[in-house]
């Protein structure tokens, strides 16, 4: 879509990562601060140093409220 000229958005869920408990991971809050208040023509796009699995989601209950979403070395 770049060589054809083609303006695209391939980034982070802003809702969804808002929405986690305790709070949202450094990872995605420099993605959308870079993305919503430092507009650049290119943004280079790095991986993230850890990760999650769907497995160990925090489902949204009171009882899970001040439980952070475990994050692994991402190799």
């Amino acid at each position: 879509m770049y060589k054809a000229g083609i303006v695209s958005y391939y980034g982070l869920s802003v809702i969804n990562n808002f929405a986690e408990y305790v709070s949202i991971n450094k990872y995605m809050k420099k993605a959308m601060q870079k993305t919503l208040f430092e507009p650049q023509d290119t943004l280079e796009i790095r991986c993230s140093e850890f990760n999650s699995y769907e497995k160990d989601k925090i489902w949204w209950k009171e009882e899970n409220i001040d439980q952070p979403t475990p994050r692994f070395k991402n190799n």
